[in-house]
């Protein structure tokens, strides 16, 4: 039988043959004759025989390796595709601190083998947060919030404030002097850690029913939360004040209909992914109506279901679509721009994405949830800009 291609066969040993009786894993019993001889020599005949098929199976798994030739140099993927000009390159994929290079303290090393390794992977990452220096995912299957220094080359898992055990942390957000904002869907609550991840306080001023996406906006020293239950929007500042609210339950400009996330442009105006009514709305920073764009369909500008929101230093929007497994990027006018990804678990791939997070230079961070493991992307700059 000829070889498949890229498999080479295997030269047969001499004198060796599967005969019949005889199993391939050597468990069935050997009829072969061995009338006449010594115990020694039949032992001799049988090692020889077992030596010969291991070669075999040995030849025959590592001849692909043997008859490839050099690896194919890795192609870039980029949106969109050629011949126009590239926009967004995928850069790679975080699912835990390993993927980073990141390497334990000594000290740390000691304490895995006193308790046991703790399980630094990814489940189901739902909230991101980016700067150059620091990446903080939600997770609220694993109820706990990972926190990446890439300067000090440094992971925490942070699973308690204080003595209160997170339930379902749910948003992130990363704020001046990287203080870390967690909202938990089910405790209800606000809370903010420093960053490498040492509770401070919380915030649970504000009535929050189910907090869930949040936003920081550093210049103005505000927060926004997204009350889900509630169809509204909470604005603290950075201590945890509370300053003002606005949206309801709703269909009209302004109502809500179970928003979900939240981010704020350079300019300081709020775009809320207001989930069920399929659209993004934006707000002055006091919460006055502005416009909004999108609707339910399946066509490209259209959305299934608006999950998490970016702003680049553009303005443009970037809206994650969790039963389109896509980004979807707009100008700040609502205008599709480009479209990126698709089913799948391979790279630029997404099985039900939620958050997404720019970083303040050129990257993009999407949670790819039931992938486990956040996917990164370069924004690439456009043709005569510096």
């Amino acid at each position: 039988m000829p070889a498949e291609a890229g498999i080479q066969e295997c030269p047969r040993k001499a004198g060796f043959r599967v005969k019949p009786g005889m199993t391939n894993e050597f468990k069935g019993p050997m009829r072969h004759s061995t009338r006449g001889k010594t115990g020694l020599t039949r032992t001799r005949e049988v090692m020889t025989a077992v030596l010969a098929a291991a070669a075999s199976a040995v030849c025959f798994v590592l001849a692909p390796a043997a008859a490839s030739p050099e690896a194919a140099p890795e192609i870039r993927l980029v949106w969109p595709s050629p011949p126009d000009p590239a926009r967004i390159e995928y850069v790679g994929s975080i699912s835990s601190a390993a993927d980073l290079g990141f390497r334990k303290a000594w000290y740390e090393r000691l304490w895995e083998f006193i308790a046991g390794p703790e399980d630094e992977r990814m489940l189901r990452p739902f909230g991101v947060s980016a700067h150059p220096e620091h990446l903080c995912v939600a997770d609220p299957s694993a109820q706990a919030v990972h926190l990446f220094d890439r300067k000090a080359q440094r992971y925490r898992k942070v699973s308690t404030a204080g003595r209160t055990r997170l339930v379902s942390p749910v948003g992130v957000a990363i704020g001046p002097n990287d203080n870390i904002y967690v909202t938990d869907s089910v405790l209800g609550k606000v809370f903010v850690f420093n960053a490498s991840g040492r509770f401070v306080r919380e915030i649970a001023d504000g009535g929050l029913a189910r907090p869930t996406g949040i936003a920081v906006d550093a210049q103005r020293a505000r927060l926004y939360v997204v009350d889900s239950v509630a169809g509204r929007v909470v604005a603290f500042d950075l201590d945890g004040t509370r300053l003002n609210q606005f949206g309801r339950t709703g269909t009209g400009p302004g109502e809500f209909n179970r928003p979900t996330h939240v981010a704020v442009n350079p300019k300081g105006d709020v775009y809320v992914v207001d989930t069920l009514n399929h659209r993004v709305q934006a707000f002055t920073p006091e919460g006055a109506f502005l416009s909004s764009f999108g609707r339910l369909g399946n066509g490209t500008g259209d959305f299934a279901s608006p999950k998490g929101a970016a702003m680049d230093d553009k303005g443009r929007v970037y809206v994650v679509d969790a039963l389109f497994d896509a980004v979807q990027i707009f100008d700040p006018g609502g205008r599709l721009l480009l479209a990126l990804g698709r089913q799948g678990n391979k790279k630029g791939e997404f099985w039900l994405p939620a958050g997404i997070a720019f970083d303040g230079r050129d990257l993009l961070y999407v949670a790819d949830s039931y992938n486990g493991r956040i996917q990164v992307f370069r924004i690439l700059p456009e043709r005569g800009s510096s």
